[in-house]
């Protein structure tokens, strides 16, 4: 789906979708995956009169051909496929304490420098020189002895 919808460079950053129907794509139902969703319970599904309007769970993707969305009811563990959701982007139930961050940041977070190796960094680390005998190595990882009389 997404690869139908997003422009690429080899047709002067059009979309299939464009180039075919001649017609914008609507993104409106692109969210963020994780996200926190409150899935609608239909009145012919409710308990009682006053039993719950919605249930809280995490979006998981799109239904194959259709406009459903899978969501992960957290109550339950079940995985559920329906079109009454309502998106909250801002919050994301399986981070550390819940927070409510910007979807880009936790990408951000998530990297570690210290696991990073030469080839992400512009400079050794170590020396703070450009050398290109280094950009492969993983300073992590347990260094060679210098003079190995197996060599």
């Amino acid at each position: 789906m997404l690869s139908n919808i997003l422009p690429t460079p080899s047709r002067l950053n059009n979309s299939p979708f464009t180039l075919w129907k001649g017609l914008s794509p609507k993104i409106q139902r692109l969210c963020t995956f994780g996200s926190r969703e409150i899935v609608t319970v239909l009145r012919n599904h409710r308990d009682w009169k006053l039993g719950a309007t919605g249930c809280e769970g995490i979006f998981l993707g799109y239904k194959n051909k259709n406009t459903a969305y899978c969501v992960l009811r957290l109550s339950d563990s079940k995985i559920l496929t329906t079109k009454h959701v309502t998106f909250d982007e801002s919050v994301f139930p399986c981070l550390k304490d819940n927070e409510t961050t910007n979807p880009r940041s936790v990408i951000i977070e998530e990297l570690d420098p210290e696991m990073m190796t030469e080839t992400h960094l512009a400079k050794d680390p170590i020396t703070q020189t450009d050398d290109s005998q280094t950009l492969h190595k993983n300073h992590n990882a347990p260094s060679e002895p210098e003079n190995n009389p197996l060599v």
